[in-house]
């Protein structure tokens, strides 16, 4: 039985994903991964004008691998056509490049060699005023050999042997190597082992390590299609990746927001991040990293933006501002009049104009000036948005204290999302001490208004008692404040308390109702609250399907716990058709995040060989990993792998080892096999007593072979004293949870009357359960009760029955029965050939009376 566990990997291809690469300047991604307000990230716009590169080359290396040399690397769909089509159109721009080199390798023209050779050579061509474009689209990797670094799958790569033969991202040689101030690299994730309906994948954990790489550098850009954290999704409509599809559209025009007929990669990555979060709902969102340095033009625009949405100007000043254009140009004037004018409000809305690229090109430098120039005149929201550019660093230095100064300015003021900011900084101590008092504090001034994520954050001091006294009922009131105003988290924690009975009396209908509330705004962990509710039926009906359609909105989030539950249903049939191969995609996506239980169902499904090849190898692998991050189940599976020298060398030492971690933990599969270990001296030396408390340990946790071994020590007083009461007190443990070799031996201790009342009805009822299970002894007991009729009317031919059923099975005493059966034509028409042939099977293991029954035969 596989245990179900809450968040699959490939071979050593672990994280399977595709990818596109460019080289350039980078930004922040616009998306915060705090308990924070969705600030707007604001970044300097280059100053240059776009045609000062036209006096560049642009160098283009772009690669596209959908199917692969080694079939055990899945394919692809439309990693191929990705870069081709960008190889097309950026062949068009000779208007804006002096000269256009172009490469374009795909499928088996991409081998490591030949992707190597034009990095390392030939994109060093490119003088200082060139452009270098690299656009990498295939699957990345982990190697679990070379911790930490990120690999692109070339078509020759082989997932057992990553660092020999794929192309290493994390070391960045080649980027040194050039001399181009513009250097872009591109990545776009592509499916790591199949698409869900709209196509998703997830990320390389080592691929957050390699973005981070490019986050100080200068005139190197890292733009990737989602965070690390995200799926990635195709539209095979389209024929593009979502984004990849925008990519082209942003760079053919769409992404020209100021009009001047030069798309830059500021514009497009604002263009593709905005389009591409639209069409998934929120649940993909693009990032770049690096450090814009003047003028970055990719396009000249062939196609025309569509105007911008014309609607009122707001009236009052915004702490956040619109994601896409609001204001017309006559607005923009109208804004820069007043704010000449010294108007304090248009200052900082004109500020947000800049800083979101509304009706303006996008430009941070100018949108903190005016933030400045409207805060230094008293404008709360200008010193909150002043304050969050320097919190982030964009427009200005990066300058914690500095954010301080302002949010504390606008928080004393009664600015709610200011004492909410201030809370932060001194929650995680960045600008000033970190202090859990002060942060309750202004959680609270912010709460006490009525803002959201104010209350929440107090709320969650409450629970955690940091900064206030620990309170379950003050942390539920909060919470419920904050969920009643639409917080999707607030909702999820409410729930939660619900669930647990955690300052409100416990009620399931009640948690689920928090939980869809949350669960259908996309909350991930919600969905996945809900879904547990609905698989156990508590608070709402038990509906296996329900439960995994929301595992499923979760695990397509990239939700780790959530795809290893959708590996578990399809693995079990529950809720979906059963499919062992879905369930090892789901398996695999997970363990490519490190989830411990998604690795040990995986080495499973390799072990068994169900949905995938089985491979020893590959489940010692899985295993191996799970069981190094401290997860039972997997030390005890691999325990089990040296005890059978299954895919590696017998060695009992080396399977004593990984079942006494997992023992040492409690799991009772590991006690009940160090009980056997010791029982029979394999790997330490023999020692009952040992092998009984090992037993006992495993039983009293329910364990069914642990209560049977106990039984067994029982009653041939083995390491303990013969107590036929103790013996029959657990084989009736265990053959209530259905073991049928503890059936078997309660139907003995009937027949013989040892440690209950002899009574062969009682007898025949436990046999039958054995023999129904399709245990061999169980069905020659059974068959000689009816042969002798105790406990059951005689009836020869069904003993019969249940004589062959046993010695097809290779039983010696049922081969015995029946051969005697067949002597005296008891049930079956009498046959001395048939007798033979099953006497002589019964002697042949050994069986003393049928050797003695052949002497008599002259046999």
């Amino acid at each position: 039985m596989r245990t179900p566990c809450r968040n699959m990997s490939f071979g050593v291809q672990a994280a399977l994903t595709a990818l596109c690469l460019i080289v350039g300047l980078a930004v922040a991604s616009p998306s915060l991964g705090q308990q924070d307000e969705k600030a707007l990230k604001r970044e300097a716009l280059e100053s240059s004008s776009a045609t000062q590169a036209r006096a560049g080359d642009l160098y283009a290396l772009l690669v596209g691998i959908s199917d692969y040399g080694n079939p055990r690397v899945p394919k692809l769909k439309v990693s191929d056509k990705d870069a081709r089509d960008i190889a097309a159109f950026l062949k068009t721009q000779t208007k804006l490049f002096r000269n256009v080199h172009i490469t374009l390798l795909t499928n088996e023209q991409a081998t490591r060699s030949e992707v190597e050779k034009e990095l390392i050579y030939k994109l060093r061509r490119a003088g200082k005023d060139d452009t270098v474009l690299v656009f990498l689209s295939g699957h990345g990797a982990d190697d679990p050999n070379t911790p930490g670094e990120f690999f692109f799958l070339t078509y020759d790569a082989d997932p057992n042997y990553l660092a020999a033969s794929a192309l290493h991202m994390s070391r960045q040689w080649w980027l040194r190597k050039l001399d181009a101030r513009r250097v872009v690299l591109i990545a776009d994730s592509c499916h790591a082992g199949g698409f869900s309906p709209e196509g998703s994948k997830s990320l390389a954990p080592s691929l957050e390590r390699f973005m981070q790489q490019f986050k100080e550098s200068e005139g190197r850009i890292l733009l990737t299609s989602s965070r690390s954290d995200e799926v990635s999704r195709e539209k095979p409509e389209r024929g593009n990746s979502v984004f990849t599809y925008y990519l082209l559209e942003g760079l053919k025009g769409a992404a020209d927001r100021d009009g001047d007929q030069a798309v830059t990669l500021r514009e497009l990555y604002d263009y593709v991040y905005e389009k591409t979060k639209e069409e998934t709902n929120g649940f993909q969102s693009p990032r770049m990293e690096g450090h814009l340095v003047g003028a970055f033009p990719l396009a000249l625009a062939s196609l025309r933006p569509s105007e911008p949405i014309s609607v009122p100007e707001p009236s009052k000043p915004a702490a956040d501002a619109p994601s896409r254009p609001t204001h017309s140009p006559e607005q923009i004037r109208s804004l820069r009049e007043r704010a000449a004018r010294g108007d304090a409000v248009a200052l900082n809305n004109l500020g947000l104009c800049y800083s979101t690229g509304d009706g303006v090109a996008r430009d941070y430098g100018e949108a903190a000036r005016l933030f400045r120039m409207a805060a230094d005149k008293g404008v709360v929201a200008a010193q909150y948005n002043l304050a969050l550019a320097y919190r982030d660093g964009e427009g200005v230095p990066k300058d914690y204290g500095e954010a301080v100064r302002w949010f504390r300015k606008a928080a004393e003021q009664g600015h709610p999302a200011s004492q909410n900011q201030l809370g932060l900084r001194y929650y995680h101590g960045q600008g000033v001490p970190k202090d859990n008092k002060e942060a309750a504090k202004w959680y609270r001034k912010a709460a006490e208004q009525g803002y959201p994520w104010g209350q929440y954050n107090l709320a969650l001091h409450y629970r955690d008692g940091e900064g206030a006294p620990k309170d379950m009922e003050e942390a539920v009131r909060w919470f419920r404040k904050a969920a009643e105003q639409g917080h999707a988290d607030a909702q999820n924690q409410l729930g939660l308390r619900y669930n647990n009975g955690e300052g409100v009396p416990k009620n399931h209908t009640e948690a689920a109702r928090w939980y869809r509330m949350a669960a259908e705004k996309g909350h991930s962990a919600a969905q996945y609250n809900l879904a547990i509710l609905y698989r156990d039926g508590r608070g709402v009906p038990k509906d296996l399907q329900q439960a995994f359609a929301w595992y499923r909105k979760s695990a397509d989030q990239g939700d780790p716990d959530a795809q290893n539950q959708v590996g578990i249903r399809y693995y079990k049939g529950e809720g979906a058709a059963k499919d062992y191969k879905e369930a090892a995609r789901w398996f695999l996506a997970a363990a490519e995040k490190g989830h411990a239980a998604a690795r040990n169902n995986l080495g499973e499904m390799y072990r068994d060989g169900e949905g995938v090849a089985k491979d020893f190898s590959e489940a010692l692998r899985w295993f191996r990993l799970a069981a190094d991050q401290g997860y039972a189940p997997a030390q005890c599976n691999l325990g089990r792998l040296y005890r059978d020298g299954n895919g590696v060398p017998k060695d009992y030492r080396e399977a004593v080892k990984w079942y006494r971690l997992a023992a040492d933990q409690g799991n009772a599969d590991a006690l009940n096999q160090m009980g056997l270990r010791y029982h029979y001296g394999q790997g330490v030396a023999k020692d009952d007593r040992e092998a009984v408390k090992y037993y006992q340990m495993a039983a009293e946790k329910g364990h069914s072979w642990g209560q049977y071994n106990l039984g067994v020590n029982y009653r041939d007083g083995v390491g303990v004293p013969k107590d036929y009461g103790e013996a029959v007190r657990w084989f009736r443990k265990a053959a209530d949870q259905g073991n049928a070799d503890a059936q078997n031996q309660l139907g003995l201790r009937y027949y013989y009357g040892e440690g209950v009342p002899k009574d062969h009805k009682e007898a025949v009822r436990w046999w039958l359960m054995a023999a129904e299970k399709g245990l061999a002894a169980g069905q020659n007991n059974l068959g000689e009760m009816y042969r002798d009729g105790e406990g059951v009317p005689r009836d020869h031919r069904k003993a019969a029955e249940l004589f062959r059923k046993a010695g097809d099975q290779g039983h010696a005493g049922a081969q015995y029965n029946l051969g005697i059966v067949y002597l005296e034509g008891q049930g079956v028409p009498k046959s001395r050939q048939q007798a033979v042939e099953w006497l002589r099977k019964a002697a042949s293991q050994g069986n003393e009376k049928a050797k003695t029954q052949l002497g008599r035969m002259g046999e």
